[in-house]
């Protein structure tokens, strides 16, 4: 959608996307500029004092990570019936093919859209090599689109 809450056809959501990229790519590239060449004793000083917020803000993922797994379970009590691409409606419970958890990654779908957002894509397009994993440890993973009404 446009910032004034409009919808944008596919052309125009690839277009942004594309001023997007190339924004991102001019700062990386005055970034790289404004970098200092500095002596080896003091880019291991700096690169030091980096791995210790890294390894801070490990330990707080961590514990951000523990408190999500404590969170209380919540009852699906509505029959969601989901839609194949092929157009077959499937309830929520068949989603898991017989293993104990889902995952349901949200792949961004425009309704006027002819593929799915570059990002969401991008992160699809690994799926192949993780599933035999996730069905490993009683795990299904699905991924689709909400269609927004």
């Amino acid at each position: 959608r446009s910032p004034n809450g409009e919808h944008q056809p596919h052309h125009d959501h690839h277009r942004n996307a594309s001023k997007h990229h190339q924004e991102k790519k001019r700062m990386v590239h005055e970034q790289l500029l404004e970098r200092r060449v500095v002596s080896k004793e003091e880019w291991v000083a700096a690169r030091e004092e980096l791995l210790q917020k890294e390894k801070a803000l490990t330990r707080e993922r961590e514990r951000v990570t523990r408190a999500r797994l404590k969170l209380p379970w919540r009852a699906v009590a509505q029959d969601y019936v989901f839609q194949t691409p092929d157009g077959q409606n499937v309830p929520f419970a068949d989603l898991f093919e017989g293993r104990s958890q889902l995952i349901v990654y949200h792949l961004m779908f425009g309704k006027d859209w002819t593929e799915a957002c570059a990002s969401c894509s991008f992160m699809a397009d690994g799926f192949e090599g993780v599933l035999p994993h996730l069905k490993a440890r009683d795990v299904q993973c699905v991924a689709g689109s909400v269609e927004c009404v």
